[in-house]
């Protein structure tokens, strides 16, 4: 599956402007000097632009360098995610599992934009930090069955690399981790064990890598830009008024409460039905007729998911949060009742309530709007692996064991509804990749992309032609990946001037650091950016910049003519401004 997902969707993952620039420029620019927080503007925690510096400092700075990495941390995630899940789901359920974050997550693409999968994510904080926290769910397991202080300590420290990564998994990992290793505290002291010692390293663990982030940072920067790094995403909170975007109420369906609850409720009521009919199947019909029944079941849904292909409504997922709360609550229940367990028993039971919790909190960003798709592709993916090795291993034995359901029909009818459902997420992820047949960048930062591909590279053709190697430019409005891909530095701290970052750090501090030090060119490249709540810069907002670029700046001649500038691209304006003498 794995070599199936990377042939089909190969050098596809990144978008050609959005977000996953900075992912790419930032490491670039540590590896040249520039310090990070001090002279990059950064929103979320040290740990994933430093990681990914030093993979670039080992074997050089290029897009395939880093895809191998996250190939890495893919793999990694795979084998952290059926360790966990082979402690408490029946067998082949571990399988189904990593198979289902594989096919769907690692490479999947289902909305226009790139970046929301594990090849090339949108921020590399939501990779590694999940990583991280996994990790940590290992350590318990192991630090339950064995009681070795070298796992607590080893839980604790995962832990706080993810304090380093940003806030929502850092949050739903530290939560989960002390929720499992409450319950093994409390099993081990009823049996009259000591379990301080085990605590006071696993909190020793997590303050380590902060202090350790702070004490390298505050080296070679001053003592306030070293703490609003290491605190991350949490020195932003406050002041970024999060809440009122338009952007983050979307994604988490709060944009419109009632309309999201009715589809919650909607899916939830089909996925009930679907239960009913499972068991109706392997219950009601005759015996005779049970497997003929499946089959037919089976075979309606992966024809059905032939005939709807990428089409399929992405709210099927949306009950997930509260079927996560009600397994947790169960699981947390029956830990907390049963006394007389073996070491192997309670592991495996603080493993299944910490790995549903933190599939749960994982959603808290996105509670009304889950999806596999977008944020989905990190926050949805534990649970959504965890719903697969359900459905196909536990579903059925549930069933047998409430009603009398037989086991082998309502597997068959199983697989076949799963198969459809993935079907349509494939379909749609080959449909997102057929839209993308323009090169951008040479070799090994070559990927491709849809028409804003077009744009990229008319830019970058531009900037090769135009300017000295030595240029500095400063791209409006969020296209840092043409300073990546030009090799051309920015003189300032930003480089994305959307809504969200003109809220985040303040218009006056960005022309400040312009004034401090103006680029040779600016790059504007205009698109709608309306998901933020405004829909043009210059116009909806960064007025101000605006106007600091028409006194400093004359634009360069016609804009470059783009043949094909269509589709995605046909509402994106490019235009380049010379400093004026």
């Amino acid at each position: 599956m794995f070599c199936a997902m990377l042939a089909l969707t190969w050098r596809t993952w990144p978008d050609a402007m959005v977000d996953f620039g900075r992912e790419l420029y930032v490491p670039w620019r540590i590896v040249e000097g520039q310090r990070l927080f001090s002279e990059l503007a950064y929103h979320n925690g040290p740990l994933s632009p430093h990681v990914n510096a030093l993979w670039f400092s080992l074997f050089g700075v290029s897009l395939s360098s880093l895809l191998w990495l996250n190939g890495l941390v893919l793999v990694g995630v795979t084998l952290l995610m059926r360790a966990l899940l082979r402690q408490f789901v029946p067998p082949g359920g571990a399988t189904v599992g990593t198979v289902t974050f594989v096919a769907l997550f690692g490479f999947g693409q289902y909305v226009a934009i790139g970046n929301y999968n594990w090849m090339c994510p949108y921020s590399h904080e939501v990779t590694h930090g999940i990583a991280a926290a996994l990790l940590a769910l290992c350590c318990l397991s192991s630090y339950a069955r064995s009681h070795r202080l070298l796992f607590a300590f080893g839980g604790g420290a995962a832990i706080g690399l993810a304090f380093l990564t940003k806030a929502e998994v850092f949050v739903a990992g530290a939560a989960a981790a002390g929720l499992g290793f409450l319950l093994v505290m409390r099993a081990r002291a009823r049996d009259g064990g000591s379990w301080r010692g085990s605590a006071a390293l696993a909190l020793v663990g997590l303050a380590l890598p902060p202090c350790i982030a702070f004490g390298a940072l505050a080296a070679t920067r001053p003592i306030g830009d070293a703490l609003t790094g290491t605190l991350g995403t949490w020195a932003h909170l406050a002041g970024s008024r999060i809440g009122e975007q338009s952007f983050f109420a979307a994604i988490s369906g709060l944009d419109d409460p009632i309309a999201s609850m009715w589809l919650l409720t909607r899916w939830s009521l089909i996925w009930c039905g679907v239960l009913v009919l499972l068991a109706s199947i392997g219950r009601l019909l005759p015996e005779r007729l049970r497997t003929g029944a499946s089959l037919a079941l089976a075979a309606s849904s992966v024809a059905g998911a032939v005939w709807v292909g990428p089409s399929f409504p992405d709210q099927w997922l949306r009950p997930l949060p509260l079927l996560l709360a009600v397994v947790t609550a169960q699981g947390l229940a029956r830990a907390w009742r049963t006394r007389s367990r073996t070491r192997a028993d309670v592991a495996a039971e603080a493993t299944r309530v910490a790995f549903t919790a933190f599939a749960l909190l994982l959603l808290v960003k996105v509670l009304l709007h889950v999806r596999v798709g977008h944020y989905g592709f990190g926050l949805a993916m534990p649970g959504t692996a965890l719903l697969a090795a359900w459905v196909l291993a536990s579903t059925p034995l549930l069933l047998a064991r409430w009603v009398g359901a037989s086991l082998a029909p309502v597997r068959i009818a199983a697989i076949g509804l799963s198969i459809g459902l993935a079907f349509c997420h494939v379909a749609l992820t080959y449909w997102n990749v057929a839209a993308k047949p323009h090169t951008v960048g040479t070799g090994s930062d070559r990927f491709m992309a849809d028409t804003r591909g077009l744009v990229l590279q008319a830019a970058k053709d531009w900037l090769e032609d135009n300017t000295a190697v030595d240029a500095t430019l400063t791209v409006f409005v969020d296209c840092e990946i043409l300073n990546y891909i030009a090799r051309r530095r920015n003189p300032i701290p930003f480089g994305n001037f959307n809504p969200h970052q003109v809220r985040l750090f303040g218009e006056a501090t960005m022309i400040a650091a312009l004034n401090r030090d103006p680029p040779d060119i600016i790059a504007l490249i205009q698109r709608d950016t309306s998901e933020y709540g405004a829909r043009f810069f210059s116009q909806d907002y960064g007025r101000k910049l605006a106007g600091w670029i028409r006194t400093h700046y004359a634009p360069v001649g016609p804009p470059p003519s783009i043949a094909g500038q269509t589709g995605a691209a046909k509402d994106i304006h490019l235009r380049f401004w010379r400093r004026k003498p």
